[in-house]
């Protein structure tokens, strides 16, 4: 095939395939599908498809493209073309012979893999499965509601992904409406594609689950606008190039064609059929050179406007003046200054370039279109004036070309850099906004917890003032009667009698006096009972307790509390009763080994108490063999080191102290030393490896000893998914008296061996005996306990 060298450039700088396709079956006379056969070539060589179904086939010009392009790119698809053969409306009404052409050319050709239903569009549904055409194309009856009801009906038989085309998108006369529903597609589908010439053809990919296309549909939907209109004219210019070709034949346009230092320069007027060879006017110009050129109109001013082809090869167009005139020489319009040539619309090869002092034109191919305003005129002929100056530049073309391609795709990376910038900065916001309303809330949190223990000393105050004030009105009243009585007093003073009883009087004043003093203790006892009895009093003496045992204790580290409870580290308050008074209820640790929401849900009875847990851990937890955490066991703690015992520490304060330094262990499980040695980042960090463990260990899959595999466990016993725990946790607690394998390589009777375990002797019978005499039940339970935990 003889193929333009300017289509092959223009292709090779788009990424577009190289033109080669040349159909069997052209009848431009018959079809307005002409224009669009080198893009259904290519669409069907990129999108391979397995099943192309047309609704609409009249004269077959499309459709027996389709077929000789499956058959040529090599493909198995099968191709089936729905039409009733009777015509319409639009396409006009014929008879049996357009039907028997079509079927002859089939059966001759693409019997093979082509079929053709000769039946109404909505019956021809059932013959399709859901999601299962590859290409559907839609040219039937053109009406809105008749194509809105087909493309919507057909719509669930194409594929996720799948293509549609329409075609006379572009006609607006009558009662077409197929251009009213592409509007409205465009808008409701995101990959969409808009070809302008032979009656406009629209390209829509449906909804997709695939995010990687080929580069040629994404040429067509994900391009910027400057692109996508290149593409239009390539596929303009490969159309004309064609039916130049397939017209005239190679001698007949080798004959035609213009001197090298000439051009032709066509004027068209639009009929009922667009633009065509019979309604054009031509002339030779020469190249280089500014001319002045006239061109008699003789069918006036029809259907559309008029359409000039300045030239017919690449090159650079300068226009400086348009002028049409009437058979009267009346001006019907006129451009002779460049905003107003600037403002004509181009097409076809056509790239206005960017200047505002001139109207220059790069043509890139030899089909540049300058299309002026819809005119009208009641006179039969007309004549078009036109100053022109042509200048053959090709190599400039293209390069001035990919300059603007290289400008767009410039501003196109630097408009999506700002926007990624503008991206960052407004997740930085958004993380500073949230971060900020978290410290709000936090900071609201603590000042309702503070303003309701501000309420509550408020009414212990207003309590003791009340009761203040009636001792009070009650020592005034005491004041009122010992005046009485001092005034009685000294009448009985001066009298004989008086001096008589001296010693009575004195021994009585004495037991009056012990009586007084009986009195008023009675007041206070009383008066401290009333407050014993408010739930206030009762809590506020409860953190008084907890405050002074935790604090006769080493477990409450205050730069450990400090450091992660900073919120409170701001306000200054005293840490220790923070503590007992909000942060133990809110989960915080007075250390990094003491987990008191932990100990909350594993001993109820703490809870049921109402003693905070750290203090009942030192009070009565440690002693009774109760952990701190999952990992700490104070009961094999002393039995494991009598040291410790002797020197009448507390365990778990003797492991954070010394214990851990010196590579003790906290359950018989975890090392301690081993994981100093395996992870030296630990060392690094100074964190206590247990503490390691529970707070960066387990979420960072780290081994707690080298005899436990977590992700071995983790994937052997599904139920520790499902519980949600630390599966090193779940196996000190369940996995271990259960005899499960802590790792691949291990078996539960050497795991029991190696990590020191007892196995229980199931064949013996052993009795415990137990020698009481005159001890409490109390102290009974207490020693039973104490067995229990010796034999866990």
């Amino acid at each position: 095939m003889y193929v333009h060298s300017d289509s092959k450039d223009l292709a090779s700088l788009l990424g577009l395939p190289i033109p080669t396709f040349v159909p069997h079956r052209y009848r431009p006379e018959l079809s307005a599908w002409s224009g669009h056969l080198p893009f259904a070539n290519d669409l069907i060589a990129t999108i391979r498809p397995s099943l192309i179904v047309e609704l609409g086939t009249h004269w077959g010009e499309s459709y027996f493209a389709f077929c000789q392009s499956v058959r040529e790119n090599g493909l198995g698809c099968l191709c089936y073309a729905v039409d009733n053969w009777s015509g319409d409306p639009h396409a006009g009404f014929y008879g049996e012979d357009v039907f028997n052409d079509v079927r002859s050319y089939n059966d001759s050709r693409y019997k093979d893999h082509s079929y053709l239903l000769r039946t109404d569009f909505d019956n021809a549904l059932s013959h399709f499965n859901d999601q299962s055409i590859d290409l559907l194309h839609i040219d039937g009856f053109h009406t809105y509601e008749a194509v809105a009801h087909d493309f919507r009906q057909w719509l669930p038989k194409v594929k996720l992904g799948g293509i549609i085309l329409m075609h006379d998108i572009a006609v607006r006369r009558e009662d077409f409406g197929v251009w009213r529903l592409w509007e409205e597609l465009q808008t409701e589908f995101g990959n969409t594609f808009t070809f302008h010439h032979a009656w406009g053809l629209g390209v829509l990919q449906t909804s997709t689950i695939n995010t990687h296309r080929a580069p040629f549909l994404d040429l067509l939907f994900a391009s910027c606008p400057a692109t996508k209109e290149q593409i239009r004219r390539h596929y303009v210019m490969y159309a004309s190039h064609l039916d130049h070709m397939l017209r005239s034949g190679a001698e007949a346009a080798s004959a035609d064609r213009p001197s090298a230092e000439e051009a032709n320069v066509q004027v068209f007027t639009c009929g009922s059929n667009g633009y065509s060879e019979t309604r054009s006017v031509t002339r030779r110009i020469r190249l280089d050179t500014l001319e002045h050129v006239s061109f008699d109109l003789p069918h006036g001013l029809s259907a559309g406007p008029i359409r000039m082809d300045p030239a017919d090869c690449p090159c650079v167009v300068e226009v400086f003046g348009v002028t049409v005139i009437d058979e009267s020489n009346s001006v019907i319009w006129s451009a002779d200054n460049a905003p107003s040539l600037r403002n004509l619309t181009f097409a076809g090869s056509a790239s206005l370039l960017p200047e505002d002092d001139v109207c220059r034109v790069l043509s890139y191919g030899s089909d540049p279109q300058i299309i002026l305003p819809n005119l009208r005129s009641e006179s039969n002929s007309v004549s078009l004036r036109l100053s022109i100056r042509v200048s053959k530049a090709l190599i400039t073309a293209v390069h001035t070309l990919r300059e603007q391609v290289d400008k767009l795709e410039r501003e196109r990376d630097e408009q999506q850099r700002q926007l990624s910038a503008l991206s960052c900065r407004i997740e930085k916001e958004q993380r500073r906004r949230s971060e900020a309303q978290s410290k709000v809330d936090r900071l609201s949190q603590l000042l309702t917890e503070t303003e309701n223990e501000v309420k509550e000393q408020r009414l212990i105050i207003e309590e003791i003032y009340k009761k203040a004030e009636e001792r009070e009105q009650y020592i005034t009243h005491l004041a009122a009667r010992e005046s009485e009585a001092q005034s009685a007093l000294y009448a009985v003073q001066v009298s004989r009698s008086w001096k008589a009883t001296a010693p009575m009087r004195s021994a009585a004043a004495q037991v009056r006096a012990l009586f007084t003093v009986a009195r008023r203790c009675g007041h206070a006892l009383h008066l401290i009972a009333t407050l014993r009895g408010s739930e206030v009093y009762r809590r506020w003496m409860r953190q008084r307790r907890a405050e002074t045992i935790i604090n006769s204790s080493d477990l409450f580290d205050s730069e450990w509390y400090k450091m992660n409870s900073p919120d409170v580290a701001k306000t200054g308050i005293n840490l220790c009763r923070h503590y007992i008074s909000h942060g133990s209820a809110e989960g915080r640790r007075p250390n990094p080994l003491f987990d008191p929401a932990w100990y909350r849900a594993e001993y109820p009875d703490v809870v049921a108490s109402g003693m905070e847990p750290l203090a009942h851990y030192i009070r009565y937890g440690s002693a009774e063999g109760r952990r701190p955490n999952p990992l700490f066991d104070p009961a094999w703690y002393r039995a494991e080191y009598p040291d410790v015992v002797a020197s009448g520490m507390e365990p778990l304060a003797h492991y954070i102290r010394y214990g851990s330094a010196e590579g003790r262990r906290p359950n018989p499980l975890f090392d301690p030393a081993w994981y100093r040695a395996e992870y030296p980042d630990v060392v690094a960090s100074g964190m206590e490896p247990l503490a390691h463990y529970i707070h960066h260990g387990f979420p960072e899959s780290r081994r707690p000893t080298p005899l436990f595999d977590p992700d071995f466990y983790r994937n052997t016993y599904p139920d520790v998914c499902a519980s949600k725990l630390d599966p090193f946790v779940h196996y000190v607690l369940y996995g271990s008296k259960e005899e499960r394998d802590p790792s691949a390589t291990s078996r539960s009777s050497r795991r029991a061996s190696c990590l020191g375990l007892l196995t229980p002797l199931r064949s013996l019978n052993v009795g415990i005996g137990l020698v009481t005499y005159n001890n409490s039940p109390k102290e009974l339970q207490r020693c039973l306990r104490s067995i229990l935990i010796a034999l866990d």
